[in-house]
This record gives structure tokens, C-alpha cells and sequence, in this order.
């Protein structure tokens, strides 16, 4: 049961990396399909804030909802909704169809991706680690590791796409079947953790955490938010502005996915040396 834990913690590590590419280089595209007009990018750019600002709400609702009702529930409700909202999008009508309800659909759809996404490091650290009796930091660490991991497929998926029906095409269609590949690591995540059980310290009596964690954890909660900002405010910027200069700068779209695949193995060199 321990691997089991840490194979679906891992698959949803992956999902979360996977997210964090898949929409970065299409954002332009996104802009120009749901929010026409001289605003288009700014509005790209508004699908990956929905998604950040969703991120912390779904990290306190599933986390109540892993210490109240098991990390199995909250696990498998993170990767459901994800895979559904990601199949809405792909199917979402564009502006030219259905007028302002497509922005405003969008937004609140990867809004609702965010609390998924958000929701999966909490119940997923919690399981490994109450099902882990040793080398605790070996295993969370690499449970992380699938963060880039998903990262480097949504490259590879990007670059797949591309070069198999060309940027027109990708433009004109199947950059929804592309989003709706985010459904499929999803529900293979959902395949393992249906099969997952409570580990036995779930059961035990235990304080209220949250307030155990304002309570004596305050500081540390802190820093790990600053440091955690700062690292999403650098990842995303570097990838957006990639996408967006070698798009509309160069008008290169099919460097994109080469030049994302050689910035993520140098993110992960560089982790791996730190």
C-alpha cells in the first residue's frame, strides 16, 4: 500500500507540472479566441491568474477535506474535478460563438482547476507520509520530483502536436484535443487512487490542524509562502515571455516547444545540484 501512496502522490505531482506547461504556450492563443480585441494577451495571461488564485483556496478546502473525510477522498475528488473542468475547457465555445459567457466560462473554469490543482500537495504529502515508516524526506522528495517530470511531457505533447498538423491547424482545432490531454494523466492518477486505502494514523485522535498551524507554525507558513511566490513569479514569467517573443517577436511558434524542453532540463540540472 506504501507504493500505491506514492505512485498516485507522484501522478498527481505530474498532473500539477503538466498544468503549469500546457497552457503557457498557448495563452496568446487563448487571448485571441475568448478575449479579441486590443487586450487579447492581457486576457491569456488572466487563465494562468485564475488558475494561481484558485490555488490557495483548494489547498485549505481539500485539506479539510483530507483530515475530515480521508486523503483518499480528497485525492480523488482533486483529480476528478481537474480532468473534468479540462474536458470543459476543450469543449468551451469561443467568443466569435457564444459572445462574453466563453471569457467568463474560461476564467471561471480554470479558476476550478486551480482549488484541484491546489488541493493536491496536502492530502498527497499527508498520505506518503503517514504510510511512510522510513526515509520519510527520500520519498517526499521524490513524490516532487514528478513536478518537472510533467513538465517535460507537456513539452513533448507541445512539440508532438506542432510538428504532426502544423501551427494552423493546431490553431484553428486541435489545440483543444491538446488541453484535453491534461484529462488523461488525470484520470490515470484517479485509476491508482481509487484503489487506495487510510493509513492507520489517519484514524488516531488529532487536533484541529489548521489552527494548530497558525497557532505554532505561523512563521514558518510565512516564509514558505514568500519562497514559494518567488518561485512561481520566475517560472511562469520566464515561460510566458518565451511563448510570447519567440510568437509574436520572432514569429517562430515552432521553437516554442524546443526551446521550453531545454529550459526545463536546466531546471531540473539545476535542482538536482542544489
Amino acid at each position: 500500500m506504501r507504493t500505491r501512496a506514492v505512485i498516485s502522490a507522484y501522478l498527481g505531482w505530474v498532473m500539477d507540472g503538466y498544468d503549469a506547461l500546457i497552457v503557457t504556450p498557448i495563452m496568446p492563443l487563448l487571448g485571441q479566441l475568448f478575449f479579441p480585441g486590443p487586450y487579447s494577451l492581457l486576457g491569456g495571461v488572466s487563465t494562468l491568474v485564475a488558475t494561481l488564485v484558485g490555488r490557495p483556496l483548494g489547498s485549505v478546502i481539500m485539506g479539510y477535506i483530507g483530515d475530515r473525510f480521508g486523503r483518499r477522498v480528497g485525492l480523488l475528488v482533486t483529480v476528478l474535478g481537474y480532468s473534468l473542468s479540462a474536458l470543459a475547457i476543450a469543449l468551451l465555445p469561443t467568443y466569435l460563438a457564444i459572445g462574453t459567457l466563453a471569457p467568463i466560462s474560461l476564467l471561471i473554469l480554470r479558476f476550478l482547476q486551480g482549488i484541484f490543482l491546489g488541493g493536491e500537495w496536502g492530502p498527497g504529502t499527508a498520505l506518503i507520509m503517514e504510510w511512510s515508516r522510513w526515509r520519510r524526506e527520500l520519498t517526499s522528495a521524490f513524490v516532487q520530483s514528478g513536478y518537472p517530470i510533467g513538465v517535460v511531457i507537456a513539452t513533448l505533447v507541445y512539440a508532438l502536436f506542432m510538428g504532426a498538423v502544423g501551427p494552423m491547424e493546431f490553431n484553428n482545432y486541435f489545440w483543444r484535443v491538446y488541453i484535453a490531454t491534461g484529462a488523461v494523466v488525470a484520470l490515470l492518477a484517479f485509476a491508482v487512487r481509487s484503489r487506495l486505502v487510510e493509513s492507520p494514523l489517519w484514524y488516531k485522535p488529532r487536533a484541529n490542524p489548521l489552527a494548530l498551524l497558525f497557532r505554532q507554525g505561523s512563521r514558518w507558513l510565512g516564509v514558505g509562502v514568500l519562497f514559494t511566490g518567488g518561485l512561481l513569479m520566475i517560472y511562469y514569467s520566464t515561460y510566458l515571455i518565451y511563448s510570447d517573443f519567440l510568437a509574436h517577436v520572432l514569429h517562430e511558434p515552432g521553437l516554442i516547444p524546443g526551446v521550453m524542453l531545454m529550459s526545463t532540463i536546466a531546471a531540473i540540472i539545476a535542482v538536482l545540484l542544489s
